[in-house]
């Protein structure tokens, strides 16, 4: 399961993070959270919107996401959070949140996902930001991402392990051309095979799934073809 001491040193002390998140009384393997929009609905509905808009309407919003990014001030922290390839800042102060709560938040690690409740406001330097009033432990990542700066750049274990592909590579807000995007890829694959689908559906084909080449699906040592050079 792991590869070196130090996966299996950072799997040990995130076992821990674990059952100390436990004992602040949050379950470690929760089965819901009720998000009230996701984090692309919330970019598109406020990207625009002024600080005084914000500040007038008092926007209350419940996302969940994966923490991509976070970092600890004193008594307040940033963090950002990714679902389905874009992300948002969220602001955490721990006279707002809470003593047990701000426990919560320094126990988080990269890779773990949380659910937020809180209202929209800008930073100083413009950012659309959650101000953070309630946090919600959803899953904690056992093993560590890859890291930040060359992110997943083995073209082999990017193909062998598209989870991580998806959420190292799949972020749509970063100024990178949507063409290139990992997650593009999948939409239009799912978009092709979609339509595919319901254009044979519609005239009456049925889909079966068979083997390929073969009469029975085979393993490495398998010899689909007959041919002489069996005999080498």
């Amino acid at each position: 399961m792991f590869e070196s001491d130090f996966e299996r040193n950072l799997f040990a002390l995130r076992q821990d993070k674990l059952r100390q998140i436990e004992a602040l009384g949050q379950p470690a393997y929760p089965n819901s959270f009720a998000a009230t929009r996701s984090i692309s609905d919330l970019r598109s509905a406020f990207d625009n919107a002024t600080s005084e808009r914000l500040e007038a309407e008092r926007v209350e919003v419940a996302i969940a996401g994966r923490i991509m990014a976070i970092r600890l001030q004193g008594k307040a922290g940033f963090a950002q959070l990714q679902q389905n390839g874009v992300r948002v800042q969220i602001y955490v102060r721990k006279d707002a949140v809470g003593e047990q709560v701000f426990e919560l938040y320094k126990l988080l690690d990269l890779g773990d996902h949380i659910g937020v409740t809180g209202y929209l406001f800008r930073t100083r330097t413009g950012e659309l930001t959650i101000h953070v009033e309630t946090i919600t432990f959803l899953a904690k990542a056992m093993l560590a991402l890859p890291e930040k700066y060359h992110g997943l750049a083995d073209v082999e274990l990017r193909y062998r392990q598209r989870y991580i592909d998806l959420f190292m590579n799949g972020v749509l807000n970063e100024g990178t051309p949507a063409e290139i995007h990992v997650r593009d890829v999948f939409i239009k694959r799912a978009r092709v095979l979609s339509a595919l689908r319901k254009f044979f559906d519609s005239r009456g084909f049925v889909e079966v799934e068979t083997p390929m080449m073969q009469p029975i699906a085979g393993g490495a040592a398998a010899r689909p073809f007959v041919t002489h050079h069996n005999a080498l």
